[in-house]
Parts: structure tokens; sequence; C-alpha cells
């Protein structure tokens, strides 16, 4: 494994990379909420799954700023 010459950038590819999933992932679940093929099962179950998918996002969100410091201005 190389160690990245820039960590910003690599770190800011990584984002982009997880909000490039997360924004595929949910437009799939969205989609198959929305489908009209789909049964009533499948829609409950993909919006639960979508629910499921937002919290973790929620909580890896607020827990990465939970970890960063106090601005003391």
């Amino acid at each position: 494994m190389t160690v990245p010459r820039n960590p910003s950038a690599a770190a800011l590819r990584a984002i982009d990379t997880a909000l490039w999933i997360a924004g595929r992932e949910e437009r799939r679940l969205i989609a198959r909420i929305e489908a009209k093929h789909s049964s009533a099962n499948q829609r409950f179950q993909a919006l639960v799954e979508l629910a499921i998918f937002s919290r973790q996002i929620v909580t890896m969100l607020t827990g990465s700023a939970a970890e960063l410091p106090v601005d003391s201005q």
C-alpha cells in the first residue's frame, strides 16, 4: 500500500467516492419504492432499508463531528 503524497486530496477523493456510493444507493432504494411493479411488501422493505441507511449516514456524520475539536473563537 502506498502513502498518498497529498493526504488532503486523498481524503477528498474518499469523501467524493463515499458520497457517490451513498447517492447511488439512495436512488436505487427510491426507484424500488416508486416502481409500479413493486409489491407493497417490496416497497415497505425498501423504505425500511432507506431509513436504516439514512440513520447510518447521520450517525457516522454526527459521530465524526463529535470527534472534531471545538473552535475556541
